[in-house]
């Protein structure tokens, strides 16, 4: 369990300016990490994200039953880039289709005015 503490720190490096929480483990009082509370407008996607410090953190790992500090731990993931240009061929893909539904839409209701 985790609580997050009143006192707020702000973090400053040149023009970026963050006001950050502590997140404290409520059974050794130990900071495990963070939550940012406020940034630049440029950086808004990252309010309310807990950023947790993974050398101060025991992973309990389900399938074997054993508790590993997470330091110790890798995790294969790809990089943001590649997902989200994965994500913009997709969406460009789709878009096609949806402007040819919006044409033809429109040749109908125009066709359809003329029948009337």
């Amino acid at each position: 369990m985790l609580s997050i503490t009143h006192g707020q720190k702000t973090g400053c490096t040149g023009h970026l300016i963050c006001i950050c929480s502590n997140l404290k483990c409520i059974g050794c009082h130990c900071v495990v990490g963070v939550v940012v509370n406020s940034t630049p407008q440029h950086l808004d996607v990252l309010r309310s994200v807990f950023i947790l410090y993974k050398t101060s953190i025991n992973c309990y790992i389900l399938n074997s039953k054993r508790t590993v500090k997470a330091s110790k731990l890798t995790f294969d993931f790809e990089p943001l880039g590649t997902t989200i240009n994965n994500l913009k061929q997709q969406v460009e893909a789709l878009s096609v289709p949806v402007s040819l539904i919006r044409k033809r839409l429109s040749e109908r209701s125009t066709s359809s005015e003329t029948c009337d």
